[in-house]
């Protein structure tokens, strides 16, 4: 999700180094506890009144994004518990929307560690043509003949031998 790498030190220590205010500042990576409440009012505010905004028309977009824009920094103060980026009054006078933001996304990254797997593990699936394979299983037909093909290549492995 990021293009920040954590160091060896900041993954021992716990800490994500992140960019506020043109600022380097240390962000604590919540415990599983504390990262289960930060999770909650994600999934609140992300189910909250963003989802129930009306974007029939251009007029519409402007509040839906300073909406956003506001959930995304309600989640960083959150996520913040030991307060070291400053607080909201700090960051909304000296961080940009970008860097909120990119704090944001890593505070995504630490919490669902395993996206970056399940991503990479679709993507090989894909890559080795078993997505083709697995689908194209569960449509199958309960027939088959018991013979050999003459060729000694089965429909069934035609799959395999593609990729998509």
């Amino acid at each position: 999700m990021s293009t920040d790498v954590r160091t060896e030190e900041e993954i021992v220590a716990g800490l994500l180094s992140v960019t506020v205010g043109a600022i380097r500042k240390p962000l604590r990576v919540l415990t599983m506890r504390e990262s289960r409440v930060w999770k909650a009012g994600l999934v609140q505010a992300i189910g909250g009144n963003l989802a129930t905004m009306n974007l029939a028309g251009v007029e519409d977009v402007a509040p839906f994004v300073d909406a956003a824009a506001d959930r995304i920094l309600d989640l960083v103060v959150a996520y913040d518990v030991d307060g070291s980026l400053g607080g909201r009054d700090w960051l909304e006078s000296k961080a940009s929307d970008a860097e909120v933001y990119a704090v944001f996304r890593r505070c995504l990254e630490v919490s669902f560690p395993f996206v970056r797997d399940l991503r990479s593990a679709l993507a090989e699936i894909r890559a080795l043509g078993l997505a083709d394979l697995l689908s194209s299983a569960g449509s199958r037909s309960g027939s088959s003949s018991n013979g050999d093909s003459p060729s000694g290549d089965s429909p069934s492995t035609a799959p395999l031998l593609t990729s998509s």
